[in-house]
């Protein structure tokens, strides 16, 4: 399934919310978001190796508590090669479109 940016589905009337995890607003265009599935065995864990030059940014979920929030980030900065690593709490929630795209699709 291809994502699409909030700003594309504005227009329409009806929404599948099966949509809703892969919309994007404009400053997540680029990043990528995996969806694994295996219909044989159900993994709580799916590990996928990366290079940490890879990474720009780290956008935390909109759920976190800001305290824990300000903890994670600070951990995250405290490991080695990771001080300069952009990190963010979503404010996913606080955006007028996809609040409205998801009370239509409820």
């Amino acid at each position: 399934m291809t994502c699409s940016k909030i700003d594309d589905n504005k227009r329409l009337k009806s929404f599948d919310i099966e949509r809703l995890p892969f919309l994007k607003r404009a400053p997540y265009e680029d990043e990528f978001r995996v969806v694994y599935v295996d219909k044989v065995s159900t993994l709580e864990v799916k590990d996928y190796p990366i290079e940490l030059s890879w990474i720009r940014r780290i956008t935390l979920s909109p759920w976190i508590n800001k305290a824990l929030f300000k903890s994670v980030k600070e951990t995250l900065h405290s490991i080695r090669g990771c001080s300069n690593i952009q990190i963010s709490r979503s404010t996913l929630f606080e955006n007028e479109q996809w609040r409205r795209l998801a009370s239509d699709a409820t």
